[in-house]
C-alpha cells in the first residue's frame, strides 16, 4: 500500500482547505496505483507527512494544523493501526505537545526507536525538532527538543548516530546535522548551492534523498563512513516535497506540491546508479508527504 497526504500549499491554510490521506495499492514495480480506502480528513487536521512505526504497526500522520494553530492547535500526530492483511487503518489516538507545530516530517531512529519530529512554526524561532520516546504501552513521551527555527525534513544515518534536518522557511539550501552521541550536538551544516526550499528527506543504500520543491530536482548525498555527506548528483522530479521508495528499493514515489498534482515513479537503473521517471500518477490536490508501507 502507498499513502499520500492532500497537502495545500502554505503557508497558512484555512480549515476548509484541510485534507485527507490518499491510499492505493500496487502489486509490484511498475505494476498500476489502484485507488483503496486512505484516510478522510474527519480524523485528521491538516496532514503534511506520514511515518510507519514498525514496533506498533501504526502510521503516523503529522497534522500541521493549518501552520498557524487555527483551530488552536500549533501540531499534532495522529496514529492508525495498519492490518496489513485486511488493508485497514484504525484510528490509535493523537500526539500533543512538547512544541509540536505545524508537523512537516517525523523519523524514527533506527537503533533507539526514538522518534523525532520536525517542527515547521514558520515563521516564528521556537524550537525546531521535537523527541519522543515510548514507554511499554506505546504511549509518547516527550524528550525535549532539538534546534530552533523551522524545520522541514528529518532523516538518520544507518547507526542511529547522524540526524539530518533540512531548514524550513522560504528560501534554504542548508542541511543541519545533528551528533546524538553527544547530546544532539549540532555539526557544521551542508549547503547545496541553488537549492532553496530543501524538504523531505529518505535514505537508501547510504545515501540520502533530498527534495527540493522549488528547483524540481530530488538530491543524492552519500553517506561516508563517519556519517559526514558528499553530493553526488540530482534526479529531475516535478514539484517534489517528499520521497519514498519501493520494499525492494527499485522503485522511487515523489509527490508534487504547488501547483502540480501527481505521483511521480521511477526506476532505478543499477547498471549506471540512475533513475528514469516513468509514469506519473494525476491527483486532484497538491501533495505532501508520501509512504510505503511494507
Amino acid at each position: 500500500m502507498l499513502l499520500v497526504t492532500e497537502t495545500p500549499p502554505g503557508p497558512y491554510i484555512a480549515q476548509n482547505l484541510w485534507a485527507s490521506v490518499l491510499a492505493f495499492t500496487v502489486a509490484g514495480n511498475g505494476a498500476p496505483l489502484v485507488p483503496a480506502t486512505g484516510i478522510d480528513k474527519s480524523a485528521l487536521a491538516d496532514p503534511a507527512c506520514l511515518a510507519f512505526r514498525a514496533a506498533s504497526s501504526e502510521v503516523f500522520v503529522g497534522n500541521r494544523h493549518g501552520v498557524n494553530a487555527a483551530d488552536g492547535v500549533p501540531g499534532s500526530i495522529s496514529r492508525f493501526i495498519y492490518d496489513k492483511a485486511a488493508g485497514t487503518l484504525t484510528a490509535n489516538g493523537t500526539i500533543t505537545g512538547n512544541s509540536l507545530s505545524a508537523v512537516d516530517q517525523i523519523a524514527f531512529n533506527p537503533m533507539t526507536g526514538e522518534m523525532f519530529v520536525a517542527d515547521f512554526n514558520y515563521p516564528t524561532s521556537g524550537p525546531s525538532i521535537s523527541r519522543f520516546t515510548f514507554d511499554a504501552a506505546g504511549n509518547a513521551v516527550a524528550n525535549g527538543t532539538l534546534g530552533s527555527g523551522p524545520t522541514g525534513g528529518l532523516a538518520f544515518a544507518a547507526d542511529g548516530v547522524r540526524l539530518y534536518a533540512t531548514s524550513g522557511g522560504q528560501a534554504s539550501s542548508i542541511i543541519r546535522q545533528f551528533d546524538l552521541s553527544n547530546g544532539g550536538a549540532p555539526l557544521v551544516d551542508v549547503t547545496i548551492a541553488d537549492a532553496p526550499r530543501l524538504f523531505n528527506m529518505a535514505v537508501r543504500n547510504g545515501v540520502l534523498y533530498v527534495a527540493a520543491v522549488d528547483v524540481n530536482k530530488v538530491y543524492r548525498l552519500a553517506i561516508g563512513a563517519s556519517d559526514d555527506l558528499t553530493l553526488k548528483d540530482s534526479v529531475t522530479a516535478d514539484g517534489a516535497l517528499s520521497v519514498a521508495f519501493s520494499p525492494d528499493g527499485n522503485e522511487m514515489f515523489t509527490a508534487a506540491h504547488l501547483t502540480s498534482e501527481f505521483i511521480d515513479r521511477f526506476s532505478y537503473n543499477a547498471a549506471d546508479d540512475s533513475w528514469t521517471s516513468t509514469t506519473k500518477l494525476m491527483t486532484t490536490s497538491s501533495l505532501g508527504g508520501i509512504l510505503v508501507l511494507p
